[in-house]
C-alpha cells in the first residue's frame, strides 16, 4: 500500500510512517480513491468488496469481484471479505462516522454476481 501511495502521489513515505494512524488513514484513502477512479472508469460502481479486495490483494484485485478466479488468491480474498464485512457493517449503523463506504445494496448486488460466477 505504501508503494502504491508513493507511486500515486509522488511521495517518499516509508512503511514506518504508516504506523502513525493519521498518516495511515491518509495513505489508505489516497490509494483506495485512486483505484475507485479506475473501477468507475470501467463502468462499475465501486463497492466495499472492491475496496476490501484492493486492500488485501493489491491494486488489480478489484477485478476479481466481478470475475472471480479459481485459485488460492481468490479463496484468500473471499475469506478476508467474510471476516471484514461484519466489522464494516457495524460502522454502517453509524452513517455519520463512515460516509465513504458503498451502500449495502451495492455489496448485495456484487455478492450475487460473485456467487453466480462461482456456480
Amino acid at each position: 500500500m505504501v508503494d502504491d501511495y508513493n507511486r500515486i502521489t509522488g511521495s517518499k513515505a516509508s512503511h514506518t510512517d504508516v504506523f502513525d494512524p493519521a498518516f495511515g488513514e491518509m495513505v489508505a484513502y489516497a490509494v483506495l480513491k485512486h483505484y475507485a477512479k479506475h473501477i468507475k472508469a470501467s463502468g462499475v460502481t465501486p463497492t466495499a468488496d472492491h475496496m476490501l479486495f484492493i486492500w488485501n490483494g493489491g491494486g488489480s484485485a478489484w477485478k476479481r469481484v466481478e470475475n472471480p478466479q479459481a485459485d488460492q488468491k481468490q479463496i484468500n480474498l473471499n475469506r478476508y471479505r467474510a471476516r471484514a464485512l461484519p466489522i464494516i457493517n457495524q460502522f454502517r449503523s453509524h452513517p455519520q462516522e463512515v460516509t465513504a463506504l458503498p451502500s449495502e445494496e451495492d455489496n448485495l448486488a456484487a455478492n450475487q454476481v460473485s456467487k453466480n460466477n462461482q456456480l
